[in-house]
């Protein structure tokens, strides 16, 4: 029984393929912190280089 309704053999058989609540959580999670940790990376990106070429030229000389 789901909200009130009999399931067929089928129909329990498809909602035990479905995820659990935790996997659900970490999903939906994912998908919140995914665009913040891509704008993170892209934001941190230059700098990372510069200080990499700047280290470049002063071990160079």
């Amino acid at each position: 029984v789901m909200d009130g309704a009999k399931l067929s053999a089928e129909e329990v058989k498809q909602v035990s393929k479905w995820p659990s609540r935790t996997e659900q959580l970490s999903m939906l999670m994912g998908q919140i912190l995914g665009p913040g940790m891509t704008l993170n990376a892209q934001l941190l990106s230059p700098g990372a280089k510069l200080a990499s070429q700047v280290k470049q030229k002063g071990e160079e000389e």
